[in-house]
């Protein structure tokens, strides 16, 4: 779906993956390849047989993957639902011109979803195999081509993001092409469109930490978890007693246009906490909302759970609704979405 007919309202630009997932009862597939339990990581060359041995599992799946396409896929899915509104969202990032390439455009078109992709045919689409063990997944990616998306297929279509309102960019796109993410949050200023992004992971913040502070004043919107959050505060020199504080003085961090910043903080059971801070009035907004409880045997994969939690806040969000809803939608879809192995929503 290249080209819809209808006007996207919120455009994402990330790392695109075919995710294999397969559940298992035991670690021996982890200590065959020496993969760490529950730590993500990149896939070695002698660890690329762990694809064969998921597509030989029993209940062994595939469905597009990264962080930005779970959270347009949840988007996607609430629009369709409650407003029976289709093609709202769109995407752009890289593929190869693959078999994996053709199943990722496949179940977008499936789901109404539009992108616009930069297809290169020398290099292979990213591939993440998705272990499922007791609950909790052990993800290891081939990030393949999605380390050389190239600018100028940014450039040559950014005639398409007129209609989108809200920009969102993925934390883990800072290694893949940063000069692609200045020209979005420049775009993002310049025309007046709300730009927003997802800090993605502790290791990301550590490792490209000049890039993630350069990009905070742009920043109207920024959503993390706990760990990450704690992780930037630490590395901006942010002392703390409290996460509220935590969050007051991130959400109050230098801006460009001295309007609002919402910075939205997940953490699992406990909730999840918002802060607002108006730069004209100097004053904060702080909104709590607690999780929806699961038991233990409810929950299967909690691997998409936070781009989920940031997909239904940002549905209600794009509609009007005030926070703490926005916030209940998050906790509905994520809710949802983990008690089943991958990132479905029916």
């Amino acid at each position: 779906m290249e080209e819809a007919s209808s006007k996207p309202i919120f455009f994402a630009l990330g790392n695109t993956f075919i995710d294999c997932y397969a559940s298992f009862e035991t670690k021996d597939i982890l200590e065959k390849y020496g993969i760490t339990f529950g730590a993500p990581g990149d896939v070695s060359e002698d660890q690329l047989p762990v694809f064969k041995d998921l597509e030989a599992a029993p209940d062994y799946m595939e469905m597009p993957g990264g962080s930005a396409i779970n959270t347009i896929r949840a988007i996607n899915f609430m629009m369709k639902k409650h407003l029976d509104k289709t093609n709202s969202v769109l995407y752009f990032g890289t593929i190869g011109k693959d078999e994996e390439a053709g199943r990722i455009k496949g179940l977008l078109d499936e789901e109404g979803i539009q992108y616009k992709f930069n297809e290169q045919k020398d290099k292979f689409t990213g591939r993440c195999a998705v272990m499922v063990i007791e609950g909790e997944r052990t993800p290891i990616s081939n990030c393949g081509v999605n380390n050389f998306y190239q600018t100028q297929h940014f450039r040559d279509n950014m005639h398409l993001l007129s209609e989108s309102d809200v920009f969102y960019v993925e934390g883990f796109f800072v290694s893949s092409n940063y000069e692609a993410i200045t020209l979005a949050y420049k775009y993002a200023e310049e025309n007046e469109k709300v730009f927003t992004f997802n800090l993605c992971g502790e290791h990301w913040i550590e490792n490209w930490t000049d890039k993630f502070i350069e990009i905070l004043p742009y920043c109207d919107m920024l959503f993390g978890n706990y760990n990450e959050f704690k992780t930037l505060a630490t590395l901006m020199g942010i002392t703390y007693e409290t996460k509220e504080e935590m969050l007051n003085k991130i959400s109050s961090y230098k801006k460009n246009k001295e309007n609002k910043r919402v910075v939205l903080m997940s953490m699992d059971k406990e909730g999840a906490l918002l802060d607002e801070y108006d730069f004209e009035k100097d004053t904060h907004l702080q909104v709590f909302e607690e999780s929806e409880l699961l038991t233990k045997e409810q929950v299967v994969d909690t691997c998409c759970a936070g781009d989920t939690f940031i997909g239904g806040f940002f549905y209600g969000h794009l509609n009007g609704q005030s926070y703490k809803d926005s916030i209940r939608h998050g906790h509905k879809v994520a809710a949802k979405v983990i008690q089943k192995m991958g990132c479905y929503f029916e």
